[in-house]
């Protein structure tokens, strides 16, 4: 049975989003919004509809790291350290993995699959510390 910290897992997932809310804002927003063809129009849609997206993007950001919590849960020795690598397999494996058939096969950018994975690289990093500090 996987020993899970919840509130770890709620920290995790509050900072998902402040990680996102900064890379997807002043680091990378604009651009990524050029690179994923939103105009302004589009985000204006978005913003009228922020409060559920957010809530959605939240409890995608609970799962993730709740999931995420489990499986460094198993590991036989827990730290940073090994809350840190697993965090990278399991993003190697499944962020990166995917995200390379996005511009494979529907020829999106390699700047938007730079972008994307390097958010969900910090993420699972910072979440994988907190999981293996937090055993």
């Amino acid at each position: 049975m996987a020993n899970v910290n919840f509130l770890a897992v709620l920290v995790s997932a509050i900072l998902s989003m402040v990680i996102g809310s900064i890379w997807y804002g002043p680091l990378f927003g604009k651009r990524w919004m050029k690179l994923i063809k939103m105009s302004k129009e589009d985000m204006e849609k978005v913003k009228a509809n922020m409060p559920k997206t957010y809530t959605m993007m939240f409890i995608g950001s609970l799962v993730t790291s709740y999931v995420l919590s489990v499986t460094i849960s198993l590991a036989p020795m827990r730290s940073v350290m090994t809350g840190m690598t697993a965090a990278f397999w399991l993003w190697l494996g499944f962020i990166v993995a995917v995200k390379l058939s996005e511009v494979l096969f529907e020829n999106k950018a390699w700047e938007l699959f730079y972008i994307e994975c390097g958010y969900y690289f910090i993420f699972l990093g910072v979440a994988g510390a907190i999981f293996g500090a937090w055993a």
